[in-house]
């Protein structure tokens, strides 16, 4: 049995109902009315509504899923097959079409005065608007899930941005990510505390932790067992756990003095752009000849993900950490001397 009832911020949402098949009883079963995530009411019967007809043979008892079990669908789907093109024609995608080639054409031009005025675009449209529906830090876990009703919508806003990383890198992250843009629009610079380096490298493990533990879970359980945590979700669509609540409170507080502290420790889809990321042939180089050692590039107020750090020696010149660079181009633009570039190795 499918529930449906028409989000006016998210679109359609359904919650499946499943149920065991059991023996009739003698007595009628009164009809049942549904509600997502509550507990099932009797319906009221109208005054044109037919008899109850007596059941003759089995009664299916049912049990609606809960709560975290509810996703949002982009257009109906028939049975158990789905139209791809369909879900790739949403209106919700198209927007989300709109702000990933506006972001690849801004970073390609290089008119990084645009990028953080694009971030509160997408801070706005592709958060609040849409509600944080769908979102794509949780693609992986709603693959992962099999569900088919969400396939399309999950596997585009997954492959889109993981094909991106791979040739430019982590563009995404810096030019396009509604929750990316959250933690950039409220970071004071003034204030900034830097990570000592041993403790940054260890905390930015811990999203491949996230991402094997919860993609575990969501193939074992067949939902998106991330969901119930995503602040993207819990901030744009103002409702959440106890828990998810605290988890989003902590991140914003950390990101006023801490420059993007879930990109960098937590999200799951980082994790993965930090694998593609590093064999994308196009990154920031380094022109050694140019390159005076000024150590402008590796300060806290420069970098907002801590990838850059110094050669060691003395040219003392940075050396980038390309699976953690979002291809922001701020040192780019930070050094005096031009030595830096984005290009093709």
């Amino acid at each position: 049995m499918r529930v449906e009832r028409n989000c006016p911020k998210s679109g359609l949402i359904v919650a499946e109902a499943m149920g065991v098949v059991a023996n009739a009883s003698s007595t009628t079963a009164p009809p049942v009315a549904f509600t997502t995530g509550q507990t099932p009411l009797p319906a009221q019967p109208s005054e044109t509504d037919p008899p109850p007809a007596t059941p003759t043979g089995t009664v299916i008892a049912e049990q609606i899923t809960p709560p975290s079990e509810i996703y949002d669908l982009q257009t109906q789907e028939q049975g158990d097959n789905f139209n791809f093109w369909s879900f790739a024609n949403s209106a919700n995608l198209k927007l989300w079409y709109i702000f990933l080639i506006l972001g690849l054409l801004t970073y390609l031009l290089k008119l990084t005065s645009y990028r953080k005025p694009l971030l509160f675009l997408s801070f706005i449209i592709l958060g609040f608007y849409l509600g944080g529906c769908p979102e794509p830090v949780g693609a992986i876990f709603y693959l992962l899930s099999r569900k088919k009703a969400v396939l399309g919508t999950a596997l585009i806003l997954f492959t889109v941005p993981l094909l991106m990383s791979l040739i430019w890198g982590r563009i995404f992250c810096a030019w396009i990510c509604p929750l990316g843009a959250t933690q950039e629009l409220i970071y004071a610079g003034q204030i900034a505390y830097r990570v000592p380096t041993f403790t940054d490298k260890v905390l930015k493990q811990l999203k491949f932790v996230v991402l094997a533990a919860f993609g575990y879970l969501s193939w074992h359980t067949s939902h998106n067992a991330f969901s119930n945590y995503d602040p993207f979700k819990v901030l744009f669509n103002f409702s959440g756990t106890p828990l998810a609540v605290t988890l989003l409170v902590i991140t914003l507080l950390l990101s006023v003095f801490l420059s993007r502290p879930f990109c960098r420790y937590v999200c799951p889809l980082g994790a993965l752009f930090t694998i593609t990321a590093r064999v994308a042939p196009f990154a920031v180089r380094v022109n050694p000849e140019a390159c005076n050692g000024c150590g402008l590039c590796q300060k806290v107020d420069c970098c907002p993900m801590s990838a850059i750090s110094g050669s060691g020696d003395t040219k003392n010149q940075p050396r980038f950490d390309y699976g953690e660079c979002i291809m922001c181009r701020n040192c780019e633009t930070t050094c005096r001397r031009s030595a830096l570039k984005v290009r093709r190795d």
